[in-house]
């Protein structure tokens, strides 16, 4: 039976610890946290409260020359650092990636507008800019990942990251690094 439940767990993304620890990502005011190898699911969230328009996505990011997945948000996009390039995939498979970088670690900065102008940067350098045409920062269905994807193991730019993502944190409306 325990080889049954690892072998469910594992299919899920799991861990037994991260059963003991929990589902909930660290909760402030106007921003969450998520561990590297964590997720959060939608049904965690209150969604009239984390209602964004302006969702900031800030982390420390080392190895982006192997990287993966940084985090994936409510099945809306997935955003990425593989291979020296930063990037997002959309729903639709659609992405939108930086050319290719010299640093293989630095700070975060994602900028996304419920009207769908986008804004990565990378040691604040610009890296990426786009317009989606269309509001991703709401909470969709499924969950908000860290480094991994939820109960999926994919090759290529969205395989679990290979390096440390560090304090991965989501801001709503303004940038803040406290609670």
């Amino acid at each position: 039976m325990s080889a049954l439940l690892d072998k469910e767990l594992k299919r899920q993304g799991e861990t037994e610890a991260m059963i003991i620890k929990g589902t909930l990502p660290r909760l402030f005011d106007k921003s969450y946290n998520v561990v590297q190898k964590a997720s959060a699911m939608d049904l965690s969230f209150n969604r009239k409260r984390w209602n964004p328009d302006l969702l900031h996505i800030t982390g420390y990011l080392e190895d982006i020359d192997k990287g993966g997945i940084v985090c994936s948000y409510f099945n809306q996009f997935r955003l990425f650092a593989y291979r020296g390039k930063i990037g997002i995939e959309l729903a639709d498979g659609s992405v939108k990636e930086s050319n290719l970088l010299d640093e293989t670690k630095g700070q975060l900065w994602l900028q996304l507008s419920a009207g769908g102008k986008l804004f990565i940067k990378f040691n604040n350098r610009v890296v990426v800019e786009a317009s989606l045409n269309k509001d991703l920062t709401k909470i969709g269905s499924g969950f908000v990942t860290c480094g991994i994807l939820q109960g999926q193991e994919l090759s290529g730019r969205l395989q679990t990251y290979q390096g440390r993502i560090s304090d991965l944190l989501f801001s709503m409306n303004e940038l803040t690094s406290a609670p």
